[in-house]
């Protein structure tokens, strides 16, 4: 025992050194500077792509870029390098106080991607509308100088006197110049509306916009007016105006909000927390160099003196291994006699098992046979006394026949013993004697067959009629153990799970008698109102039989000892098969 201590104490000894090397090998070895450099190129790349990203999207504003390419374009690449970053700074050591602000920059940067393609839609309504602009006022423009033609042409003639049908009229004459007005104002609105919408396009300012807001309330008041398709161009100018107007709003806040997005601080910030870990690292893996090379050079000493005692051991062992086969000769003696004496008291114990378990099941079978018994018996009792009014009847019956059959028998005697066998048949109608003994006959042939089952059940159990090995179904086998353990499992919750099972070759009673002890030792570990579930399977190429309960269980300290022949925690109840 000793020697095996100081064996364990070895190997432990050389796992911890073993250990404590692999430790300091380990942390000793490069670092991954190839991830340091590829996370500070991305924040570079980055950072340079932002910049460039923002003038562009300034450069979109104004209208320098004539498309959204510039705008376009790096999203893929940006994509890329935010994606990179966040797996290579999960590379690194460490990285716990990192992997924060990676997030917060991953998020940063997916934010500015958003922003910057909700400012192309919206940009692109805002393009689209301040384009017409021009071309609606134009529009409105060439029919306000046709009416002003046909309204001129109009007045003309009337003042001519070239409409015979129409007398000359001075109110005519003062609607007709009253249009004209009216067209001429209106040409004036669309010109200093197009001005004032190209002004706040180039410098937007509240005071400018709200002038415009009201030039537009005017003009959408005194639409109405005008004919219906200067009507349509009022409403097309109206309509792309107030589009520039809701436009320039929307993209001020998206580019507020591009502003507000802290790209640059957190790129910044990144690239600052990832060169103090690569420099972290740097020191501690020159710090973790200087304990390998003192360890190593301890480890050396070690092995020296590992190998010194080596050597004196190789020596104890050479003189022990003179008298080894002295030991040897001696120890399988004493091993042999006392294997004897274990075989001895093995079967006088397997002997004295046997016994007990025939004694329960007797006792159990005794029981379940008597019960039935006693009720057949008690049944037959109450069958005898119903025979003597049964008898009393018949007698009755037999007299009154005679009575009929003799002619000289009065009208009275024959009345008399008609009202005789009534009041007999009336009593044993009250008394339900007929319904009463056919119930009592029913339950003594009941008993009877329980009886046969318990003498069929045990004679499959036994299996005393059969071969030693033979064809055997482990489903009829449960079956008959359950009668035979009837006694002890009758207050138990059985459940039943047979499956379609091959009969299989073994030794019946024996089988019998296993099943009979899991069971026994189901009941007793279980109270009254205990369950056991008794499971067959068809496994490929055999069956599987649990029996399983739901009680206390086994502690831990007996978990170990369920093997041992014959162990027990049940005062002199034990099973063949342990508790």
């Amino acid at each position: 025992m000793k020697k095996i201590t100081s064996l364990l104490v070895i190997v432990l000894v050389l796992t911890a050194l073993a250990g404590i090397l692999s430790f300091l090998y380990m942390r000793s070895q490069n670092i991954n500077s190839d991830a340091y450099n590829r996370v500070n190129d991305n924040l570079r790349s980055l950072k340079q792509l932002d910049a460039e990203w923002n003038v562009d999207v300034l450069r979109s504003k104004v209208g320098s870029n004539q498309h959204y390419d510039p705008l376009t374009n790096p999203q893929k690449l940006i994509r890329e390098l935010k994606d990179g970053i966040g797996t290579l700074a999960s590379q690194l050591e460490d990285n716990t106080n990192i992997l924060p602000t990676v997030n917060k920059f991953q998020e940063a940067i997916q934010n500015k991607l958003n922003l910057i393609e909700d400012f192309k839609s919206q940009h692109a309504i805002f393009k689209n509308s301040l384009s017409f602009l021009p071309t609606a006022a134009e529009q409105l423009q060439a029919d306000i100088s046709s009416e002003l033609e046909a309204q001129s042409a109009e007045i003309a003639r009337i003042e001519r006197r070239e409409m015979p049908e129409a007398p000359p009229s001075d109110p005519l004459l003062d609607g007709l110049e009253a249009t004209n007005w009216r067209l001429y104002t209106l040409r004036t609105q669309g010109s200093e509306l197009l001005t004032e919408l190209l002004k706040y396009n180039l410098a937007p300012d509240e005071a400018l916009k709200s002038r415009i807001e009201k030039q537009l309330a005017r003009l959408d008041e005194t639409k109405g007016n005008h004919a219906e398709n200067l009507q349509a161009h009022i409403s097309v100018l109206l309509a792309h105006s107030r589009t520039v107007l809701k436009q320039r709003v929307i993209e001020s806040e998206i580019l507020s909000g591009l502003d507000a997005i802290p790209t640059v601080a957190l790129n910044d910030e990144l690239n600052q927390l990832v060169g103090e870990n690569f420099e972290q690292k740097l020191a501690e893996q020159n710090k973790y160099r200087r304990y390998l090379t003192a360890y190593a050079g301890l480890l050396l000493l070690l092995l020296a003196y590992a190998a010194y005692r080596l050597l004196r051991a190789f020596n104890d062992l050479k003189s022990a291994n003179e008298n080894l086969e002295q030991h040897v000769a001696e120890r399988t003696s004493d091993l042999n006699q006392a294997l004897k004496h274990l075989q001895e008291s093995q079967t006088q114990l397997v002997q004295s098992e046997k016994m007990a378990s025939l004694g329960q099941m007797v006792a159990g079978i005794t029981h379940e046979i008597n019960t039935p018994l006693a009720y057949v018996k008690s049944g037959l009792e109450i069958t005898q006394m119903r025979l003597g009014e049964l008898t009393e009847l018949a007698n009755a019956c037999n007299t009154l026949n005679q009575t009929l059959a003799d002619e000289n028998a009065s009208n009275e005697a024959i009345s008399l013993q008609l009202q005789q066998v009534g009041e007999l048949s009336h009593i044993l109608e009250e008394n339900e004697t007929m319904s009463e003994t056919e119930g009592l006959l029913k339950d003594g042939i009941h008993g009877m067959n329980e009886i046969s089952e318990i003498i069929t059940g045990l004679k499959n159990f036994s299996r005393m009629d059969r071969a030693k090995v033979a064809a055997f179904n482990v489903n009829e086998g449960l079956e008959s153990t359950l009668k035979i353990a009837n006694n002890i499992v009758k207050y138990k919750s059985v459940q039943k799970h047979y499956g379609d099972v091959q009969p299989i070759t073994c030794s019946p009673s024996s089988i019998n008698q296993v099943f009979l002890n899991l069971i026994t030792n189901a009941a007793q570990a279980t109270d009254e109102s205990g369950e056991i579930l008794l499971t067959t399977t068809q496994l490929e190429d055999a069956v599987k039989i649990e029996v399983r309960d739901n009680g206390t269980g086994i502690s831990t300290e007996n978990r170990e000892k369920i093997f041992d022949p014959f162990f027990t925690t049940k005062d002199g109840k034990c099973s063949r098969h342990g508790s």
